[in-house]
C-alpha cells in the first residue's frame, strides 16, 4: 500500500485530494466516462461510511458533505489502494464575549461551532492556553490595558485549526490612591495623587459639596489637578476617576477644604484695666456656613499694651 494522494484544501465540510506523485500506480485516468476512481469515506480503516465514486480528467478528487472538525480515513481505489487520514477544518466559535472584568482579569464565554471540535486555543498577545471548556478567565493582565483575545477551534486530528474569532477588550484602570492637598487658598485646591499601575488615559477629579453639587474636571496631567471657584471654609468630598476606554475606577472618597476667609472688621469693642472685649463681623461669602473663631494674643515687650 502506497501513499500517493495528499491534501490540497482543506475547508469545513469538504476535502480536496490531489495526486502528487509523478509516475504513481495511483494514476488517475484521463477517461471521463470510465468510472475508475472510487473514493472511501470512513471513520476508520474499514472504511464503512459514504462511498463515492468519481470520475474525474482532471488530477484532484474534492469529497463533499462532510462533518466540520472530523477526521475521515479516505482510501482512493485504482490501480493500487493509497489511503490516509484527513480532517475537514472546523467551524469558528460563536457568540464570543467578555464579562466579569476586573483591574487585572477577563472572563471570556463562546458558543462552540457546529460539528466536531476536540479543543480550543485562546490567544493575546504572545500567550496561549488550550481549553476542552466553552469558557475561561484569563489573569494576570496588565489594569487600563487594551487586549485583542483570539479563540480558534481544534479538529479531532489534534492540528487543523479553524478560523479564528477575535475580539477586543481593555481591562479596567486600577485606582488612584494617596490623595493628599498640595495647596489650597479660599478659593482653590491643588490636589495629587499617587500614578496607579498599568494605562490610564485619563483622570476625572469629582468634587461635591454643600455649595457644590458635582463638579468634573477631565485632566491629562497623571498625578495632580488644580480646582478653583471654590467657596470659601467648605468642606468637600472628593474622588479621583482613572478612565480606560470606556471603563472607569473610583477612588475611596477624601475629605478636602478651601480655606476660610478672615472675620470682618476686627474691633475692641470694651476694655477695663483687665480685659479688652472685641467684636467682629461675619467672614464675607461665607453665608450659612457653620464658622468657628479661635482668638490668640501675646504680649507687647515693648510697652504695656497687648497685642
Amino acid at each position: 500500500m502506497q501513499p500517493t494522494s495528499s491534501l490540497l484544501v482543506r475547508t469545513r465540510n469538504s476535502l480536496e485530494l490531489l495526486d502528487s506523485s509523478s509516475g504513481s500506480v495511483c494514476q488517475y485516468k484521463t477517461n471521463p466516462t470510465t468510472s475508475d476512481i472510487t473514493v472511501f469515506v470512513g471513520a476508520n480503516s474499514a472504511c464503512v461510511g459514504q462511498n463515492a465514486s468519481i470520475t474525474r480528467a482532471q488530477s484532484s478528487i474534492t469529497v463533499t458533505g462532510l462533518l466540520p472538525g472530523s477526521t475521515y480515513f479516505l482510501k482512493i481505489n485504482c490501480t493500487d489502494e493509497c489511503c490516509a487520514n484527513y480532517s475537514t477544518s472546523p467551524e469558528p466559535v460563536t457568540n464570543l464575549s467578555v464579562h466579569s472584568i476586573t483591574v487585572s482579569s477577563v472572563n471570556l464565554s463562546w458558543t462552540p461551532p457546529n460539528g466536531i471540535s476536540q479543543y480550543y486555543r485562546v490567544a493575546w498577545g504572545v500567550n496561549l492556553l488550550t481549553t476542552n471548556q466553552t469558557s475561561m478567565q484569563i489573569s494576570q493582565l496588565v489594569p487600563g490595558t487594551k487586549y485583542t483575545f483570539r479563540i480558534t477551534s481544534v479538529a479531532s486530528d489534534n492540528r487543523t485549526e479553524g478560523r479564528a474569532t477575535a475580539i477586543s477588550q481593555n481591562t479596567r484602570p486600577a485606582q488612584v490612591e494617596n490623595i493628599t492637598v498640595l495647596n489650597s487658598s479660599n478659593s482653590s485646591l491643588t490636589v495629587g495623587w499617587t500614578v496607579p499601575l498599568g494605562h490610564v488615559d485619563s483622570y476625572i477629579v469629582n468634587i461635591s459639596g454643600a455649595k457644590l453639587k458635582t463638579f468634573l474636571i477631565n485632566t491629562s496631567s497623571p498625578n495632580s489637578s488644580v480646582i478653583s471657584n471654590l467657596t470659601a471654609g467648605c468642606v468637600y468630598k472628593l474622588t479621583v476617576i482613572t478612565v480606560s476606554g470606556v471603563l472607569k475606577n473610583s477612588s475611596n472618597i477624601v475629605l478636602v477644604a478651601t480655606k476660610p476667609n478672615p472675620p470682618d472688621a476686627v474691633r475692641v469693642s470694651g476694655q477695663t484695666d483687665v480685659s479688652i472685649s472685641l467684636a467682629w463681623s461675619k467672614p464675607l461669602s461665607m453665608d450659612g456656613l457653620n464658622v468657628s473663631y479661635e482668638v490668640s494674643y501675646r504680649p507687647n515687650k515693648s510697652g504695656s499694651h497687648w497685642q
